[in-house]
């Protein structure tokens, strides 16, 4: 039987695996496929043949790889609907007051920019394009007190604490309802991923 492997952040796997599983099980009934966790190593994972396709932010790869975007993603700041902050539009003065939960991969002490190049790949590791960064250079206090690598984790994580996180849209729209968040819009620039 062939065999396929994909590596994928937990986020994508969430939100993209269901319909691509119910197709791959329609066109490839007697194929196997593996989904694991994007690694430090991707790039010589793809390079090697461990992995056959992942998914993720990635920047420049070399002439040896093939890239496509699948999706362009907003960040939005999270809050457990309750939370004190969640009745009123975010600004910069109120995330300084709070909490902050922020996604990196567990590599983030290696990246530049936000990202990391390894193995002629190059992936985001800091899901944030810098506007946060400039937003809280006035802060006096708070910032940034945990970083996790799972975004659903994240979600989980402030809907019972009083803290913030900023989070792929997808997956914060996705996880508003069970985890009883409230969603809102930066309160600084903020490019799409």
């Amino acid at each position: 039987h062939p065999r396929f492997s994909l590596a994928a952040p937990s986020a994508a796997t969430t939100l993209m695996m269901p319909r691509v599983i119910d197709r791959f099980r329609r066109e490839a009934p007697q194929a196997e496929l593996r989904i694991q966790r994007i690694g430090p190593d991707i790039g010589e994972a793809l390079e090697s043949g461990r992995i056959d396709l992942a998914i993720g932010g990635f920047g420049r790869v070399s002439p040896g790889f093939a890239k496509e975007i699948l999706l362009e993603e907003r960040m939005v700041w999270a809050l457990r609907a309750d939370h004190p902050a969640a009745g009123q539009p975010l600004t910069v003065a109120r995330l300084c007051e709070l909490p902050l939960l922020m996604l990196s991969a567990a590599d983030m002490g290696e990246a530049v920019e936000g990202r990391v190049s390894s193995g002629g790949v190059e992936r985001r590791v800091v899901w944030d394009d810098g506007g946060l960064e400039k937003a809280l250079e006035g802060c006096d206090q708070r910032g940034v007190v945990v970083t996790i690598d799972d975004a659903q984790a994240a979600l989980a994580i402030v809907a019972s604490t009083d803290m913030a996180a900023l989070v792929p849209k997808r997956t914060a729209e996705a996880w508003a309802g069970p985890y009883r968040l409230a969603l809102l819009e930066p309160p600084y620039e903020s490019r799409p991923i």
